[in-house]
């Protein structure tokens, strides 16, 4: 649903002028303002000079302990320089954190973006007449011992960070840092951007921002992270400013060999991440923001929405109609009409008079359903949530104490502080009441926070946040961290009124971190074929930046598309962690049914494939709950050395086998594609095709997937929902060496935690005569489906023999595939 006036064009940018910091706001704690002084004030200082030395590493105001810290003295570089003082600490493998303050003594205010405690590890201190530095075997850090400047390179002594020009100055109550940019780097994460793979050459705003409908080059959007993957043949590094005061980012577009970040508030705090490969940089940046929980299985399933549903007998028609159609779905979205004038945690009881019986009916029939929250609390003395608020000082207030009011879909409106624990426990709470109707999931948006009377579109700069208690403005860092804090809150609330049920979260806006709280989609896209095609970049730098589980609204949120964008929308959304029709209600009703045939039979091909692909799917989430691995990976990841692969962007890796080419022009009806060295299958027919090569894909009205030689796909059967039980689990195998997994668990709850998964390895060997297929297994699940069905490409002839645990089995051959049916087993050979 648009966050501004419905046809608004988005494209209106924010200010760029910074605000000085408010006095305190009344009723709330004092707060510290934590002003950067910077350069000038260190100008006349004694000589300055780094030493080391062992301490004890404070860990960040308010983070919690981690059960993995040491504690205890670690080592670190810190000392005086004309820029500051400049401490430099290894957190992580491969992690430093580098801080620039006024002094050793000055604290770095609370990050959001980092829950955990980073007490620093061990490192080697070296030292030259210029400089001194810390280094580990994969990262060295070193610091000018008079200026300040920093530089970095790899345990192998490649350069990664060299500062330029002026290199670190203060400005204002903010800084600025660059440094050099490769000539041959590409520019990759930084949240969601509306750009190509690659954001060289472009200057970015790092703000949150009610982007409306927004086309093609706007900027900024709705989310953005201040994380940056640069990647050069032989070099990948990551840079995460914890930052969450409006930025800019300069990636060569001011000069052409220099990036250059510049904050409105300090003081530094950055993070240097260093790994073997950029897969290896993503997951070391996710696993220091925080690791997404693992999802219920449903909320993988397709969800379909409409801003809006009028009333409760369109749900139920629209609900009859998909499964009377045949179209596997497991979710219904309740966009801003379901509510009693756009009141929050509110119901139209005249279109809705039994909201908890609808939900009810709705959920017999394997329908989840998700109602939309946004921020903003109706000022009415007569509605209870704005008593409730008032007498609990939830809402944040401008310079003189007074609450700050806009204008939002149920008019003047004032809005929550959730930066303050109590508020958050507030909100929490009201969820927990709300979601008691039987809404098993909620959708966060406006929570930029956008406002429509306001000409930034936004919360003024001045306004005071609590930030648990130590004090913020607007635009020093609550408005990046405004959606995340009410993704988390709702969260909490979710988790309070299912406590044996898994939660599910979107949100529009957020900062680092995110993930730990919500899914998220790529806002209010334009039903167009250039909007189809960012979705790919779009999709590929949210997963670099730390959020895997995304997604867009099929088919674009506003205006029409014709049948042939739907559906090729729809193939690209059915092969991306978050898979939704989503439209405007100026736009036509769009369901999968709603071009006739023969639309409809393709589109319902295209939601059955993607619940067959659905452990295969999991699978990958757990892969990123657990190691921080990207779902939608851009190619370059596979080749990472070889500069064809750095700007492909319209092909991506789903997962570690799986390789989609969508069809992303109109008419089209083949494409070429790249194929990464190795083996590769079509996953439709089982052909085999030689990698490390361009070739023609002719694809006719179907969506081009490749397999990986060696992978061992799972699928189940096609179902309505995923509250339908599977009977069967089918594993497709493609002859070749490799090694793949499948995690299984009952998707939902939190037994998984206490050892009731299955998390399955499969190690294939062929040499395309024959298999023998290895299956190694661990945790204590048990699966309800206990037939297995294998399917063997690729071998050239037919087998003569095949054995499950030495026992024989029955062959059969079905489209070149050689098809055995068995249970689980240790080893399976086909000679």
């Amino acid at each position: 649903m648009s966050a501004s006036a419905e046809e608004g064009p988005g494209e209106t940018q924010p200010p760029a002028e910074a605000v000085a910091a408010p006095e305190n706001r009344t009723a709330r704690p004092r707060w510290r303002r934590r002003a950067f002084l910077g350069t000038a004030v260190l100008a006349g200082t004694a000589a300055a000079g780094l030493t080391w030395r062992s301490w004890e590493d404070r860990p960040q105001a308010g983070s919690t302990p981690s059960p993995q810290s040491s504690g205890g003295s670690q080592r670190t570089l810190g000392g005086k320089t004309t820029r500051g003082w400049v401490g430099v600490a290894f957190v992580a493998e491969g992690v430093a954190r580098i801080r620039i303050t006024d002094s050793e003594d000055q604290q770095i205010a609370r990050s959001y973006a980092i829950d955990h405690d980073l007490s620093a590890m061990p490192a080697e201190i070296s030292s030259t007449d210029r400089e001194l530095s810390l280094r580990t075997d994969q990262l060295i850090v070193s610091i000018d011992k008079k200026s300040g400047a920093i530089s970095a390179r790899t345990g192998q002594d490649i350069p990664i960070v060299t500062e330029v020009g002026r290199g670190y100055a203060a400005v204002a109550d903010g800084y600025r840092w660059q440094i050099l940019l490769a000539e041959d780097e590409t520019c990759h994460g930084l949240g969601q951007r509306a750009f190509p793979l690659s954001l060289r050459g472009r200057t970015l705003q790092v703000w949150n921002y009610d982007a409306g409908s927004y086309v093609p080059g706007a900027d900024p959007l709705y989310l953005n992270v201040p994380f940056y993957l640069g990647h050069r043949p032989g070099l990948s590094y990551g840079i995460f400013w914890d930052c969450p005061a409006r930025s800019r980012i300069e990636l060569g577009s001011v000069q052409k060999d220099t990036l250059t970040f510049s904050a409105e508030h300090g003081p530094a705090c950055l993070y240097l991440v260093s790994a073997d490969t950029p897969q290896g940089v993503v997951e070391r940046y996710s696993q220091l923001t925080g690791l997404m929980e693992l999802p219920p299985i449903w909320a993988l399933g397709y969800h379909q929405s409409r801003w809006s549903y009028r009333d409760a007998s369109r749900f139920r028609q629209v609900a009859a109609e998909l499964r009377t159609q045949g179209m596997p779905c497991d979710a219904l979205h309740f966009d801003i009409d379901y509510m009693s004038s756009f009141r929050v945690f509110t119901w139209n009881r005249t279109r809705f008079p039994d909201l908890p019986a609808l939900i009810a009916d709705l959920t017999d029939q394997g329908f989840n359903t998700v109602a939309i929250l946004n921020p903003g609390v109706m000022v009415d003395d007569r509605y209870s949530v704005f008593q409730a608020g008032t007498s609990r000082d939830v809402f944040l207030r401008d310079t003189s104490g007074r609450p700050i009011q806009g204008v939002t879909w149920a008019g003047t409106s004032q809005f929550p502080d959730f930066t303050d624990p109590a508020v958050r426990r507030w909100w929490s709470e009201r969820v927990a009441e709300f979601v008691g109707s039987g809404f098993t999931g909620l959708w966060n948006d406006m929570n930029e926070p956008s406002i429509f009377d306001s000409p930034t579109k936004t919360l003024p700069d001045s306004v005071h946040h609590d930030w648990d208690g130590e004090g913020n403005t607007h635009v020093g860092g609550g408005h990046a961290v405004y959606g995340m804090q009410m993704a988390r809150a709702t969260r909490e609330g979710l988790v309070t009124a299912h406590p044996e049920r898994r939660p599910f979260v979107m949100t529009r806006a957020g900062y680092a971190g995110v993930q730990r709280y919500a899914t998220t989609w790529n806002g209010d896209s334009r039903s167009s074929w250039e909007h189809l095609r960012m979705t790919v970049p779009q999709l590929c730098n949210l997963g670099i930046s730390g959020i895997p589980f995304s997604g867009s609204d099929a088919g674009g949120f506003r205006g029409e598309p014709g049948a042939e964008l739907y559906l090729r929308w729809m193939q690209l959304a059915s092969m991306t962690p978050f898979f939704r029709t989503h439209s405007s209600r100026t736009s036509k009703e769009r369901d999968p049914w709603s071009y006739g045939e023969p639309t409809t039979g393709r589109i319902r091909r295209v939601i059955e494939r993607r619940y067959r692909l659905l452990p295969y799917l999991y699978t990958q989430l757990h892969r990123a709950a657990t190691a921080g691995t990207p779902v939608v990976r851009p190619m370059f990841f596979e080749e990472p050395d070889d500069p064809a692969y750095q700007h492909i962007d319209d092909q991506f890796m789903l997962g570690d086998s799986l390789l989609i080419a969508p069809i992303l022009k109109e008419g089209a009806r083949a494409r070429t594609v790249l194929l990464p060295r190795g083996g590769w299958y079509r996953f439709q027919t089982g052909a085999r095709e030689p990698g490390g090569r361009t070739m023609t894909v002719e694809a006719g009205w179907d969506l081009p997937i490749f397999v990986r030689e060696g992978a061992v796909v799972p699928l189940w059967p096609v179902r309505q929902s995923t509250s339908e039980p599977a009977n069967r689990i089918t594993l497709e195998v493609y002859a070749g060496s490799g090694t793949t997994y499948l995690y299984e668990d009952a998707g939902d709850g939190y037994e998984y935690k206490r050892g009731e998964f299955l998390l399955s390895t499969f190690s294939a060997l062929t040499d395309g005569l024959g298999l023998d297929l290895s299956w190694r297994t661990e945790g204590v699940y048990v699966r309800p489906e206990s037939d297995v069905e294998v399917r063997v490409h690729g071998l050239r002839n037919v087998p003569k023999d095949a054995r499950c645990d030495d026992v024989p089995l029955s062959i059969r051959i079905e489209q070149d595939a050689v098809v055995l049916d068995t249970r689980q087993f240790r080893r399976l050979t086909v000679v």
